[in-house]
C-alpha cells in the first residue's frame, strides 16, 4: 500500500500577492529564496505532497544549501515540520508496483529541483503514474486514448494521464491519487 500527503497550498489574495512576491525572489535569488512555512526560509506556501512506500517516505524539497541539487525527508513527522502543520489530505493506494513507483522515483532524484519544472509534486505524480502503468498497463493504454479527449475527463485528469502536465502541483497530485484510488477499487 501507498499513502499519499497532500498538504495544499493556503489560498486567497493574501497568498497570491505573496506568490508573485516569492516567485520574482526566486527567480532573482535561485532555489535558496523561497521556502515552506516550516523551514524558516518562506516567503509563501506552495504546499507539498509526500508518500510513505514500502517502508520509505518519499519526499522531495528544495535544496537546504548552496550546491545541492534537492533535499529530502525521511519522514511523514519531518515533513508536518517542514510544513508546520499536519497534511490536509491522504490516499491510501493499493494496487500499484511499489517497485515501478521506487524505480521512478530513483530517476527523479537525479534531476535538480526547480519549482516550476521539477518539483515534490512532479516527482510524485510521475511515480504514481509509473506505478500505475506497470500493474495495469491494458487499462492505462485504454485511458491514454479516451484521456486525449479532454471534454472526455475532468479538467486535470486527461494531462495527468499522458504524463504532460506542465506543471504538477498538489491539486494535480491529489486528484490523480483520488482518481487511482477510485478505479483501483472498483
Amino acid at each position: 500500500m501507498i499513502e499519499v500527503k497532500v498538504w495544499f497550498p493556503f489560498s486567497g489574495v493574501k497568498i497570491f500577492r505573496e506568490s508573485v512576491r516569492a516567485i520574482a525572489a526566486f527567480r532573482q535569488e535561485g532555489a535558496h529564496s523561497a521556502g515552506n512555512p516550516g523551514d524558516g526560509r518562506s516567503r509563501v506556501d506552495f504546499g507539498h505532497v509526500g508518500a510513505e512506500c514500502g517502508g520509505r517516505y518519499l519526499s522531495y524539497w528544495r535544496p537546504k544549501q548552496r550546491g545541492e541539487k534537492y533535499s529530502t525527508h525521511s519522514s511523514y513527522q519531518a515533513d508536518c515540520a517542514g510544513m508546520g502543520r499536519k497534511a490536509d489530505e491522504t490516499v491510501k493506494l493499493r494496487g500499484l508496483c511499489a517497485d515501478a513507483v521506487d524505480e521512478r522515483w530513483g530517476q527523479a532524484l537525479k534531476k535538480a529541483y526547480h519549482l516550476a519544472d521539477h518539483n515534490c509534486c512532479t516527482a510524485l505524480g510521475r511515480s504514481l503514474l509509473a506505478g500505475f502503468r506497470a500493474r495495469h498497463t491494458s487499462l492505462f493504454s485504454k485511458l491514454q486514448t479516451v484521456a486525449r479527449d479532454p471534454l472526455g475527463m475532468m479538467a486535470h485528469g486527461f494531462n495527468v494521464l499522458t504524463c504532460d502536465l506542465s506543471f504538477w502541483e498538489p491539486l494535480s497530485v491529489f486528484l490523480l491519487a483520488r482518481w487511482m484510488d477510485k478505479v483501483l477499487d472498483a
